[in-house]
């Protein structure tokens, strides 16, 4: 059966947000709670069981096909786990904008804060990055 199902992402922009959010405001607490991927695999295997019994299967039409094609997969939880996990953990320039408004009073505009969050998590392996495309140009014969 096929991986890409609604219950797949719905379960799993579900329990991101769900770990973001917790994962964010547990960093800013004197002593910080790690949302952990063992729970977040726990609920995802729950909830798509639960999904799986309680929504009719795919014998009953095309709605109920694309709401619940099949019984709940390892793969779908794996992916779910996958894609659930990656946001347990703050984006290191949450702590540079939060310093920058304690000690300096300084507050970005949303266009600033934006762009260098997807800056700082886009290019977050710069040097590995940026040593991998520049390779056949730095190594000599």
């Amino acid at each position: 059966m096929t991986i890409h199902t609604f219950r797949m992402y719905f379960l799993a922009i579900g329990l991101t947000c769900f770990a973001a959010v917790l994962g964010q405001i547990f960093y800013f607490r004197p002593q910080t709670v790690y949302v952990s991927q063992l729970f977040l695999q726990v609920i995802a295997f729950i909830l798509g069981r639960t999904w799986a019994a309680v929504l009719p299967n795919a014998s009953r039409g095309k709605v109920w096909a694309f709401l619940n094609p099949c019984e709940f997969t390892l793969k779908e939880h794996v992916a779910i786990l996958i894609m659930s996990s990656t946001a347990t953990s703050s984006a290191e320039a949450i702590s540079v904008f939060a310093a920058d408004d304690l000690y300096y009073g300084i507050t970005p505009n949303y266009g600033v804060a934006i762009f260098t969050l997807l800056g700082s998590q886009l290019l977050g392996a710069s040097p590995l990055a940026s040593g991998a495309l520049a390779r056949r140009f730095d190594l000599r014969d």
